[in-house]
């Protein structure tokens, strides 16, 4: 969505907050997203499990991602690698926070750049379960940034593999391996706590370069699941 069409929206919702007849308005508003979604999910038979919260939720805090990415799998790594204008992803908390949620992603970048966080600096954790994907307020922040983007807006950084698996309790396990790979101090990126849930990776269905203005479907927020072993 053009950033101009966004602020305008905002602008809107912003009166309407303040108006008191703008609750009524403000909640059909919030509804629409929530009744395509459920339309989506049913017409499309993605089951309507697709609308719980872990299909829902964004990777969490200290989740890396990358172009090509060693992953854990089981006792080995795994290498998953670069796919033109995609990413690969892996959340290490995803199992704890979502009992038997797949840590693994591939696809495109999405987010959303909530305006409630925004000034807050990296550091800052956004509480798990404020972002709401299928409120309208919320889903016209949706946006297909860069990494770099993604970095600039605090919701990312440039990480090591050390730093990463070190954070994530895994260094022990993994890290000889790392290091035999030599990919131990190779650069990477991981969610910061400001980006907590907010930023997204999903398949689209295509393997060409997307254009920065692609439109954005339900369908990447609902997608058949990756499998992986862990």
């Amino acid at each position: 969505m053009d950033k101009q069409v966004q602020d305008d929206i905002r602008k809107g919702l912003k009166k309407l907050k303040k108006n008191p007849f703008g609750k009524p308005f403000r909640f059909v508003l919030n509804s629409i997203p929530r009744v395509l979604a459920v339309f989506y999910v049913l017409k499309n038979n993605r089951g309507i499990h697709r609308l719980g919260k872990n299909n829902l939720t964004g990777l969490l805090k200290g989740a890396m991602f990358s172009e090509a990415l060693y992953i854990p799998n089981e006792k080995e790594l795994d290498f998953k690698p670069a796919k033109a204008g995609r990413w690969n992803g892996y959340d290490f908390n995803r199992g704890k926070t979502f009992k038997g949620a797949n840590p693994f992603y591939q696809g495109r970048i999405f987010a959303f750049p909530i305006e409630e966080i925004m000034q807050n600096p990296p550091e800052i954790q956004t509480p798990t379960g404020l972002l709401s994907v299928l409120s309208f307020e919320h889903f016209v922040d949706l946006c297909n940034p860069t990494a770099e983007e993604l970095v600039e807006m605090g919701l990312a950084k440039r990480a090591t593999y050390r730093e990463v698996y070190a954070q994530a309790g895994f260094i022990e396990r993994y890290g000889p391996q790392l290091e035999k790979f030599e990919v131990l101090d190779s650069s990477i990126y991981t969610i910061t706590p400001k980006g907590n849930t907010l930023v997204f990776i999903r398949p689209d269905g295509g393997e060409r370069e997307p254009k920065r203005k692609a439109g954005f479907s339900f369908g990447n927020l609902f997608p058949e699941p990756a499998t992986v072993k862990i």
